[in-house]
């Protein structure tokens, strides 16, 4: 597992390189929530388990979203305008039938704070 806070980087395309982000891996599997509140989440393994970006508020609210392509190359992504000012933390996971989610540990997010 893999995180941290990344200062000048983006791997959206045509995204401004000024941008930070936090990166979270879950196996193969990685989600970036950015520090203007977009996001991305990309499965990276074709092995029939759906992946997942989900974060938590301050007030304790929990929201997420799905790379709903599966492994075929292309991310998922958003806009959480909302996340950014308010988000405690963020971590990405994958889906595994009849058995509890893989998920990777927290990141907890302090920007503003």
């Amino acid at each position: 597992m893999a995180a941290g806070l990344v200062v000048g980087a983006s791997a959206a395309p045509g995204a401004a390189a000024d941008r930070s982000y936090i990166f979270i891996k879950q196996g193969a599997d990685w989600g970036q929530f950015y520090d203007d509140g977009d996001f991305l989440i990309c499965d990276e393994e074709a092995d029939g388990h759906g992946v997942y970006l989900q974060y938590r508020n301050e007030e304790g609210d929990t929201r997420s979203w799905t790379d709903s392509g599966g492994a075929d190359g292309v991310c998922g992504a958003g806009d959480a305008t909302d996340a950014i000012s308010t988000a405690h933390w963020f971590r990405v996971c994958e889906r595994i039938n009849n058995r509890p989610d893989k998920c990777s540990d927290k990141a907890y997010i302090t920007w503003g704070d």
